[in-house]
């Protein structure tokens, strides 16, 4: 059980260390083509280099940064025309990833498939719409690994 409970605990620390470089990213504060040291991010969000790591991960997965070989991470330069043609690709991808991947869902990975379910017919019953905006990675983070290809 203490397993779970520090689970949800990196989850929800990963979840808000995402939100608050997005956020960042959206108001400008970090500008496109600005690297992201990896060192300032430890210290100003307070955690730990690997959870900075994934946090990187998730914003790569949004779009919003890229990791460059031999320079970093940077803040991703999309403009609203790139985006226009990316979105409707990505959509798709992840459609397709979601069909390669159920078949390799293993019992943890479904339990947090039907916890993100059951949190979400909640938030709709109780009328509580803020309850399902959703923290980047959210829906995606529970399949990545059964997504992988077996070697």
């Amino acid at each position: 059980m203490s397993d779970l409970k520090n689970s949800n605990t990196d989850s929800a620390q990963l979840q808000r260390g995402a939100r608050t470089l997005r956020q960042a990213v959206l108001r400008g504060d970090l500008l496109p083509g600005q690297q992201l040291e990896h060192q300032e991010l430890v210290a100003q969000h307070g955690m730990s280099s690997m959870s900075t790591r994934d946090v990187l991960r998730i914003l790569e997965a949004d779009g919003l940064n890229e990791r460059i070989p031999y320079q970093g991470v940077h803040v991703s330069e999309v403009s609203p025309k790139k985006a226009k043609v990316i979105n409707p690709i990505r959509a798709l991808l992840k459609g397709f990833a979601v069909q390669l991947g159920v078949p390799r869902l293993t019992e943890p990975e479904i339990e947090s498939w039907e916890r993100l379910n059951h949190g979400t017919e909640d938030a709709l019953a109780s009328h509580r719409p803020t309850a399902l905006r959703l923290e980047p990675g959210r829906y995606s983070q529970p399949s990545s690994e059964g997504t992988a290809v077996p070697g």
